[in-house]
């Protein structure tokens, strides 16, 4: 479970360029859940319920994402997985704008690697994931691609940097909107730390920026967060 809070005075126009536009804020709330259903086989979902800012307010519960997550190969230090995911479209109690997510159905095939790669402490890891996005409403495809790295600093406490890029198939220019409701590309960076309050809680905090994209927010947030292990 995490909270999180976005802001942005800016977005990436349709060249990449910086451009000023009217503050947006969006604060939300991120419900994630796996469940191991059988050997090999997991099952998962991705909910945000979030309140957007920009002149006016919006309330509504965006881009639900519901995933089965299959093993494929497992040695002593690597895992490979695949993972296909459905995001439903998102809903508001306004039609209109601010929104904090999009109207489109969409479809995503990834690719999950795991290595377990020593360096501060023997539990450190590399994730990968390589994935593509098919869209509903005349939108295009996109490709996903993400890798993260995580140290374990001290036993009780994980730091994860990841980068993340979001790739369209195909651009084209339009009026843009904060609701993710367009093609675009995103290049971004995020920090998170991970503190075990017990064996089976942990406490989060994270850090979120841009480094680049067309056709989407600038804006940059932070998020804290709470890990249930069951």
């Amino acid at each position: 479970t995490q909270a999180l809070y976005y802001q942005t005075d800016s977005f990436y126009n349709s060249g990449g360029d910086e451009t000023g536009q009217r503050d947006f804020t969006k604060t939300e709330v991120n419900l994630y859940a796996e469940y191991g259903w059988r050997k090999g086989v997991t099952l998962g979902t991705n909910l945000f319920v979030n309140r957007v800012q920009q002149g006016n307010d919006n309330l509504g519960i965006a881009d639900p994402e519901f995933f089965t997550r299959f093993l494929l190969l497992k040695s002593d230090n690597s895992v490979l997985s695949i993972q296909p995911l459905i995001k439903l479209p998102s809903w508001y109690q306004n039609a209109g704008s601010p929104r904090g997510g999009s109207e489109a159905t969409d479809i995503v095939l990834s690719m999950l690697f795991g290595h377990n790669l020593p360096s501060i402490s023997p539990h450190d890891y590399m994730d990968v994931r390589a994935g593509y996005r098919e869209r509903s409403r005349g939108l295009n495809g996109q490709y996903r691609l993400d890798a993260s790295y995580g140290i374990y600093v001290r036993k009780d406490l994980l730091l994860v940097s990841s980068l993340r890029a979001v790739i369209a198939s195909d651009t084209r220019p339009q009026a843009f909107s904060e609701d993710g409701e367009q093609d675009y590309d995103l290049y971004k960076t995020e920090l998170n730390a991970y503190y075990d309050l017990n064996d089976h809680q942990q406490l989060s905090l994270g850090y979120f920026t841009p480094m680049a994209g067309e056709q989407t927010g600038a804006g940059q947030g932070f998020s804290i967060g709470l890990v249930q292990r069951f």
